[in-house]
């Protein structure tokens, strides 16, 4: 069974390298990761695409709010592949 953890982030970089840190620990097998970023002025999609290639960050071109965030990010991995299960996960 496969779960897709979906996370929003806007200029929180450093948060959510922290979340997905212990993510990563995860196998990965089991689960996929995709970031949502709500049009981040710190260069958070860019760090995080390059920190962590296993994730799928979605970059936003404007800030649409915590809930489109999370729907794009679902309805886009959705497109490439289907899940058992999603969990959304506040970072």
């Amino acid at each position: 069974m496969k779960t897709l953890i979906v996370l929003v982030t806007y200029n929180g970089y450093a948060m959510t390298k922290d979340c997905l840190s212990v993510l990563s620990k995860l196998p990965p097998e089991h689960w996929r990761i995709a970031i949502s970023d709500n049009a981040s002025s710190d260069g958070s999609p860019q760090k995080l695409a390059v920190d962590f290639p296993q994730a799928k960050v979605y970059a936003l071109s404007t800030n649409k709010g915590f809930g489109f965030a999370n729907n794009e990010a679902l309805c886009r991995s959705l497109e490439k592949e289907n899940f058992d299960f999603v969990c959304f996960l506040n970072n």
